[in-house]
């Protein structure tokens, strides 16, 4: 069985390299984007079946990056990460489909209970 890929969004570039060693040591495929265009252009062009979205982007918010990603690919999972108090965009990209959203930093263990949860 082919490895799940899972899209890492976030600008800071520790985090994308700390959830891709994370998810690379357990078996998942991943690809990274610093942005929210370049988060869209990847889940167009490659099988995505995750994707790890930052709420705060430099170009486009994370909601806005998890409304372009479902409308290319509807059945992908979205879960949202927040270093801040961001409630309306929170419930905003739960609106539009967001499976979870967690809160930096978070632990190894909080978000593979949560792959767990969503059967991934």
């Amino acid at each position: 069985m082919e490895a799940q890929k899972v899209l890492v969004v976030d600008d800071e570039a520790i985090v994308r390299e700390m959830l891709e060693k994370i998810l690379k040591d357990k078996g998942y495929s991943v690809l990274m984007a610093n942005n929210g265009s370049s988060a869209i252009e990847m889940a167009k062009n490659n099988e995505v079946d995750i994707a790890l979205v930052d709420i705060r982007l430099p170009d486009i918010n994370g909601v806005q990056v998890l409304e372009g990603i479902k409308n290319i690919k509807p059945d992908i999972l979205v879960i949202m990460m927040t270093a801040y108090e961001t409630e309306e965009l929170v419930r905003k990209a739960f609106g539009q489909g967001a499976q979870a959203c967690l809160h930096k930093p978070f632990n190894v263990e909080t978000l593979f209970k949560i792959f767990k949860e969503l059967e991934v």
